[in-house]
């Protein structure tokens, strides 16, 4: 089972620095959510400011956050993989950056060996073939494009 789970609420005891941000991507792209994950596996594969890209046993579901099914598939071992290569890689300061103060919707502002939340999950979604995100630059998709994406059906 693949889902996406969408960020809407900061957690407890979030910093200033990090509150700013969560504020500047949900004004910045007019949504709510400002965070977005994808829970495969059994996984929750993220991209976070301090830790990079990170993939933790699944834990329980909260009302902090939105969650839509993608998919009845499992990621296959190779994208596995793939994915398992990318933990520990540093979080995409210059294509957040440029995403959401510059609104880069051309993709040119970002690092091509680091990631933010929605680029990595969209390079995910693509690694499993999902013809809904085929095409897309991922270091130019926002947690509100993956919403408005997936929440259409």
């Amino acid at each position: 089972m693949m889902t996406l789970a969408f960020r809407h609420t900061p957690k407890k005891g979030t910093g200033l620095r990090d509150w700013i941000m969560i504020k500047a991507v949900q004004w910045w792209t007019n949504s709510k959510y400002y965070h977005v994950e994808l829970i495969a596996n059994e996984k929750w594969i993220s991209a976070h400011l301090e830790n990079g890209i990170q993939m933790n046993e699944l834990r329980t579901l909260s009302s902090d956050w939105d969650y839509i099914e993608v998919s009845d598939k499992r990621l296959a071992n190779k994208n596995m993989r793939w994915i398992e290569s990318q933990i520990g890689v540093e979080y995409d300061w210059l294509g957040i950056l440029g995403l959401v103060v510059f609104k880069n919707k051309l993709g040119i502002l970002h690092s091509t060996n680091k990631w933010f939340c929605s680029e990595i999950v969209t390079k995910i979604l693509q690694t499993a073939n999902d013809n809904r995100v085929t095409g897309l630059a991922a270091s130019t998709v926002t947690p509100a494009d993956l919403f408005e994406i997936y929440n259409k059906g």
